[in-house]
């Protein structure tokens, strides 16, 4: 707390509040977001970001029981970053740590996970479906081309709210990732109309 004071009132010292703020959030929590609450509306907008990020960073490494809402509260919290590199850095870092639930969800249940997102009865994003198709494959991939072939091939086309370089329908997804793979070459998808692609 005292250091906090000493980083707020130090101009040499600006750039170490959000440094500042994570360890005093990891070591008491409770007593640093009452520190927050009680500053931050005298902080000015650089010092805001930085204390925004470090409470991002916080509850990111402890988001809960339910870790689906807590990541969309931190999405809502993000836009409250004005400083863009910050806020990219942010960002960032929740797409990470919903790669990484996907992933595990994946694992556990290949077949059931990938189901629910053709579906759309998943609680993560359509576009992660090539992300959990890689898992399977890499966990079992005679099992996953089998499911591709009787199953997945006949996805219905349609789509969701997706990133723009992700806006393939689900059926090229899975082909196109499958394509890309060693021994999945035997079956072609034609290109889907207006495809987005990041530069």
């Amino acid at each position: 707390k005292r250091t906090l004071e000493m980083v707020l009132h130090d101009d040499a010292l600006r750039d170490r509040l959000q440094q500042g703020v994570t360890h005093y959030l990891n070591s008491d929590s409770t007593a640093a977001n009452q520190w927050i609450e009680e500053h931050f509306d005298r902080l000015d907008q650089p010092q805001k970001n930085q204390v925004l990020a470090a409470q991002h960073l916080h509850h990111l490494n402890d988001l809960g029981d339910d870790e689906h809402t807590k990541l969309n509260e931190l999405r809502e919290l993000s836009d409250q970053i004005t400083d863009l590199s910050i806020r990219k850095k942010v960002r960032d870092d929740i797409w990470l740590k919903e790669r990484e639930m996907v992933r595990t969800t994946v694992d556990s249940e290949p077949q059931k996970a990938i189901e629910e997102l053709v579906a759309g009865k998943s609680p993560y994003d359509a576009y992660w479906i090539e992300e959990a198709m890689d898992v399977w494959m890499e966990k079992d991939s005679a099992q996953a081309e089998q499911w591709y072939m009787t199953t997945g091939k006949h996805c219905p086309k349609t789509k969701r709210n997706m990133p723009q370089h992700r806006s393939q329908n689900k059926q090229s997804q899975l082909a196109t990732l499958m394509q890309q793979r060693n021994g999945f070459h035997s079956f072609k998808t034609p290109k889907p109309k207006n495809e987005s692609r990041a530069n």
